[in-house]
């Protein structure tokens, strides 16, 4: 394996130990914070709207400092670490806002205060280390990029840090927490960050790994005549709908499982694995695919799909009864010979 070779490899598996411990900390602090917000769902949604506001937030306010250079690295490193600490901190706070959080709610609150109160807190205590997380992706993107501008691909880089995310939503609520607790696997996730900053500063400041050479544009090749508007209102479209899409997943799967964070870890789990084999895909085969006409059949499929799916999702009390039965056949059948 090349040098070259060598050092991309080492970027995708430090992207892939940022997306373990991103999506570990979402549901190990969703656990921290039910016994303050009052039920584990409440405490999900609010953790997760904190995830996606602050990573907005960190994402829109932190990208224009990011240079498109091997400095990029160094940012990367910073945010990495800025995690790390923060999860550390986190483990001490928390119980705190908990407390406070009890007193404030009430015994009778209502529900507008109730959820004000949910989301808000959160939202605010881990702002900090959400907007690291926001900012990661697009220094990722930026160092990947300048490092290796004729490989480089958001495509490999999301899917990467994407499969890292199922790894930590497996790893935490089936392994960790039952086994080490709630603040030692915060612990464990802040020496993943650590990790992973550590190493994307030595391969910054080792940038000759790498094959550094000038953007080019091929013959023949095409750029988006989709305007920015177009873009930015579609993204943000595809991201409403497909949290909307995961959490009615989650609601409708909790009246057949349960309501706690472990029916939400199996589906984001899923959620998160198609997402990173459409990001492998897009790699491996829709690089040089004209963006636009991609988009319109992502889009398509996208829509047909969801409608598949709800349709499914509306059978779901008869195919779990359905497997249940099936799972019991072959002991009954045992038994009777």
């Amino acid at each position: 394996m090349s040098r070259t070779r060598a050092g991309i490899a080492a970027l995708h598996i430090l992207f892939f130990l940022s997306g373990v411990a991103a999506l570990g900390y979402q549901l190990v602090w969703a656990k921290m914070f039910s016994t303050g917000l009052g039920h584990e769902m409440p405490a999900v949604l609010a953790i997760i709207a904190a995830f996606m506001a602050g990573m907005a937030l960190g994402a829109w306010a932190l990208d224009r400092f990011i240079p498109r250079t091997a400095r990029a690295g160094l940012w990367l490193a910073g945010l990495e670490m800025s995690i790390g600490v923060w999860a550390l901190l986190a483990t001490w706070f928390i119980p705190s806002v908990n407390d406070f959080a009890l007193r404030f709610i009430g015994l009778e609150p209502g529900a507008f205060k109730h959820w004000l109160i949910a989301f808000a807190l959160p939202a605010i205590a881990l702002l900090p280390a959400t907007a690291a997380m926001g900012a990661t992706l697009p220094a990722m993107e930026k160092f990947l990029s300048a490092c290796t501008p004729e490989k480089s691909s958001i495509g490999s880089v999301y899917g990467a840090n994407t499969l890292g995310a199922v790894a930590g939503t497996l790893l935490l609520p089936f392994v960790l927490m039952p086994w080490i607790g709630f603040r030692d696997s915060c612990w464990a996730l802040a020496g993943v960050n650590f990790v992973a900053g550590l190493g994307t500063f030595v391969l910054s400041r080792r940038s000759g790994v790498f094959s550094p050479a000038p953007l080019k544009i091929e013959a023949g090749q095409t750029s988006t005549t989709l305007s920015f508007r177009r873009i930015a209102w579609t993204l943000f479209f595809t991201g409403l709908f497909g949290i909307a899409y995961e959490m009615i997943g989650v609601r409708v799967l909790s009246q057949v499982l349960e309501g706690t964070v472990f029916t939400y870890a199996a589906v984001l789990a899923i959620f998160l694995l198609g997402t990173a084999a459409g990001a492998a895909a897009f790699h491996r085969w829709w690089r040089g695919v004209e963006p636009g006409g991609l988009l319109v059949s992502l889009l398509t499929a996208t829509a047909s799909t969801g409608l598949i799916g709800i349709l499914v999702l509306s059978r779901t009390q008869w195919i779990y009864r359905t497997l249940r039965t099936l799972g019991d056949t072959p002991s009954r059948c045992w038994r009777r010979n």
